[in-house]
């Protein structure tokens, strides 16, 4: 178990609100992230799926991450500003080694470099659990959206996500 994991569990200790972990096969993607949780006996959860994105105002840039359910994508166009996602290396450098699909849904003080965290609208609503990987591809939390929300405190909570295409399973008719 990660360093990271251990101070997102510490966070939620401190403030005597209930989780869940799991510990399952290695995880990159969403999709995995929900078979595992699954399958290790977490019941259904939505995915809380973090994005670390390099943003761009005026001249400046800054990293910020974005918390959405793992059924939906990002809306580039509702954070009305240039983004990127950040590369393997910005989120090792910024995190202390966190890797993609491993990103869980915090900045500071989990990550003092990051300093902006915003959760989305479609999420928080949604009252259920949900399960995010915690800095470690093979560790995940489940936990109610609101104690999320009460931990992470988010900077702004705002509608950033779209729903996802359905998928085409190769059927003809």
């Amino acid at each position: 178990m990660s360093a990271v994991s251990e101070r997102i569990m510490t966070m939620f200790d401190e403030n005597a609100l209930p989780y869940r972990m799991l510990i399952h096969g290695p995880c990159r993607t969403s999709e995995e992230s929900a078979v595992a949780r699954a399958q290790g006996g977490g019941g259904f959860v939505v995915g809380a799926k973090a994005l670390l994105l390099k943003l761009r105002h005026g001249g400046q840039s800054d990293f910020g991450v974005f918390v959405l359910s793992g059924t939906r994508k990002l809306d580039t166009k509702a954070i009305g500003t240039k983004l990127r996602l950040a590369t393997a290396q910005e989120m090792f450098e910024l995190t202390g080694g966190v890797t993609p699909g491993a990103m869980p849904p915090f900045a500071a003080p989990v990550f003092p470099a990051v300093k902006r965290l915003y959760f989305d609208t479609e999420l928080v609503e949604s009252d259920l659990l949900v399960g995010f990987n915690a800095g470690d591809h093979c560790v995940s939390l489940v936990v109610h959206i609101r104690d999320l929300v009460m931990v992470a405190s988010p900077g702004r909570i705002f509608r950033f996500s779209l729903a996802m295409p359905p998928r085409d399973c190769g059927e003809t008719t």
